[in-house]
């Protein structure tokens, strides 16, 4: 069973209660995003916060593993990625979560991102318009790894 599986057991003891499955449920839920959006309009995301060190991104690795990210080592940094490479990135991975990594409220190289991780929830885009004049369409959610969460109330209740 898939709750008694050494990993799950320690993702449980690791961050608490049953927040182990809750993150493999919700990670296996993505290949099921089509069908959640329309019935419920919505589709949240997965936040991991905490402390250098605590293992965010080895319980990312693990979780984008079975949608095929068997080799990836890190995602995509919000440092240094701008909205517009947010917005692509939302568009590209169809259902499958991209892994937005270095999320620090006070660190982001576009401020404009906070409204792309906020669109993700409902798959609207936050404007119709863009910088390069295209119009973009949301397939997916982001997972998200890092030291903060939002600050926005509104934003964080979507993960």
């Amino acid at each position: 069973m898939l709750f008694r599986s050494g990993f799950v057991i320690n993702l449980n003891a690791s961050y608490g209660g049953f927040d182990g499955v809750m993150l493999i449920s919700a990670s296996v839920a993505f290949m099921a995003g089509p069908e959640i959006v329309r019935q419920r309009g919505e589709f949240p995301g997965i936040f991991i916060s905490g402390e250098k060190g605590s293992g965010k991104s080895y319980t990312a690795k693990w979780l984008v593993a079975p949608h095929g990210f068997t080799e990836l080592e890190a995602g995509i940094s919000f440092k240094t990625s701008s909205a517009v490479g947010a917005q692509i990135a939302l568009g590209q991975y169809a259902n499958i979560p991209p892994w937005g990594d270095e999320y620090k409220e006070n660190e982001l190289k576009d401020t404009n991102i906070k409204g792309v991780i906020h669109s993700g929830f409902n798959r609207e885009m936050p404007s119709k318009w863009s910088e390069d004049g295209r119009i973009r369409t949301i397939r997916t959610n982001f997972l998200i790894t890092g030291e903060t969460t939002c600050e926005n109330a509104a934003t964080m209740s979507r993960f």
